[in-house]
């Protein structure tokens, strides 16, 4: 990354902190290493850090720079693991929103709450309970994804089978535009159709187009009961048959993960507790409703467990037991990260009828590369998560990692899916955009980006390549 051309010390940093505040403003280097990393492997240094606190410091803030020069980038908890919050050039500032947490408004009536960017996904949740209602989006990194993140990537999550992923349950949008304006869109009203939906197009938009400062979400009442079902087989391939069966026969499930072998022996170890059959896959299915409806519908799952091949069968009847599987789950990631010093985590997506070939084309650029994949997923709408184990500073097992990225992307795409579900583009996945989209698709990005932020201010460098980006990560091989 080129040097700074911008006068942060004398100009910049003490405008900032007029602002936001003198203790709220970092530039020292240790402050700035921290946050040049996000979940990813990717590494982008900032010239300084800013914590906001209200609409009105995130406005003045872009205003300042419009007029400085400087670019921004917004940031939550940090838990991107596609570069989502990594500069892609000089002259940055990171825009931390996590202090901007508060419950605006709830009203109970419409089944409606607003809430500013940095809540985290489990504390609104928890907020919600005692009144009985949720929100339905639920990522496995629940207890530090922000909702503001969970917006910018559009995130999915285990129940986005049958609830729909983040795009689904936001009603509206307070943002400020690239200029520093501040716009609110959206609508209490169900149905709203008044002209272009541009709070769609601001969700999963990786803060390139604007910065959201206030959320309207949808909520619904908790469902009765929740129970899990767990199908163990004797491969992840045939755990995929399983899973597209289980969606054809109607079942109904608000979630249907896979955890293949590798995962759930790391599980096993990071728990200490935790015993599971050997095998190759498990299917986890979780089924809500009303106590009767769901009891049924899980006597008629271990059927067909038995009848798909499954060599053992579990049922999980109370809150207590359905509650550690989900933490079983939950832990997947975080337990597969101690297993190596590098762990990257990887988001394809393929239609239901290509998820059991999905686990082969994963085991096959495992084998041809010489790098472990382990790999879990939100297996019943499509969505894997292979995570690459290896250590980047072997130089010949960081080249090989590399390729096993690239050769899954393209194995994703060739079986008719995305290399993005649900974790976005970010600076990680830029060089296969074009392989993704039509030249005239992209055309049509860049000026939609163009439209909403012609300086360029707001993310440069992400799902839209600057001038002079390396952006095939082969070359860093």
């Amino acid at each position: 990354m080129e040097k700074h051309l911008l006068n942060w010390d004398g100009v910049i940093i003490p405008k900032l902190k007029k602002i936001a505040g003198e203790d709220n403003v970092l530039n020292h280097a240790i402050d700035l290493y921290i946050y040049s990393r996000d979940a990813s492997i990717d590494v982008g240094m900032p010239a300084a850090v800013a914590f906001v606190n209200t609409t009105e410091e995130v406005a003045d803030i872009v205003k300042l720079a419009n007029e400085e020069g400087f670019s921004i980038i917004p940031r939550g908890a940090g838990s991107n693991v596609s570069g989502g919050v990594i500069p892609a050039k000089p002259d940055c500032l990171i825009l931390v929103l996590a202090r901007m947490n508060k419950v605006v408004d709830f009203d109970v009536e419409n089944f409606l709450i607003t809430v500013e960017p940095g809540i985290v996904c489990l504390d609104l949740n928890t907020y919600l309970e005692p009144y009985g209602f949720y929100f339905p989006p639920d990522p496995a990194s629940d207890k530090t994804a922000t909702i503001g993140g969970m917006i910018n990537n559009n995130s999915g999550g285990i129940r986005a089978l049958k609830y729909g992923v983040t795009e689904e349950w936001i009603m509206g949008l307070e943002v400020v535009l690239a200029d520093g304006n501040v716009i609110n869109i959206g609508n209490k009203a169900i149905k709203f159709v008044c002209g272009y939906d541009l709070v769609s197009l601001f969700v999963g938009s990786e803060g390139t187009l604007g910065i959201i400062t206030k959320a309207m979400l949808k909520i619904q009442p908790l469902p009765a009961v929740r129970l899990v079902a767990s199908g163990y087989f004797n491969s992840a391939f045939e755990a995929g048959k399983c899973v597209r069966e289980i969606i054809k026969r109607g079942f109904d499930p608000s979630g249907t993960e896979i955890l293949d072998y590798k995962t759930l022996k790391a599980v096993e170890e990071y728990s200490g507790t935790l015993k599971f059959p050997e095998c190759g896959a498990v299917v986890l299915v979780e089924l809500d409703g009303n106590r009767d409806d769901v009891e049924m519908r899980l006597d008629k799952l271990e059927v067909l467990f038995k009848e798909m091949g499954a060599i053992k069968s579990e049922t999980a009847r109370d809150l207590e037991t359905c509650t550690q599987v989900w933490a079983a789950r939950k832990a997947a990631f975080p337990a597969l990260t101690l297993r190596r010093p590098t762990a990257r985590m990887e988001d394809v997506s393929v239609p239901l009828k290509n998820l059991p070939a999905m686990f082969q084309e994963i085991d096959r650029v495992s084998e041809k590369n010489g790098i472990e994949i382990a790999t879990f997923g939100h297996a019943g709408d499509g969505n894997l998560h292979p995570i690459l184990l290896w250590d980047e500073r072997d130089p010949d097992e960081h080249r090989r990692a590399l390729q096993t990225l690239v050769d899954l992307w393209h194995a994703a795409i060739e079986l008719e899916g995305t290399v993005t579900g649900e974790h976005g583009i970010g600076v990680s996945k830029l060089m296969m955009m074009p392989v993704e989209h039509q030249p005239k698709v992209l055309e049509l990005k860049k000026k939609i980006k163009d439209a909403f932020d012609p300086k360029n201010i707001l993310c440069p460098g992400h799902i839209i390549p600057i001038p002079g980006q390396r952006i095939n990560i082969l070359e860093d091989a």
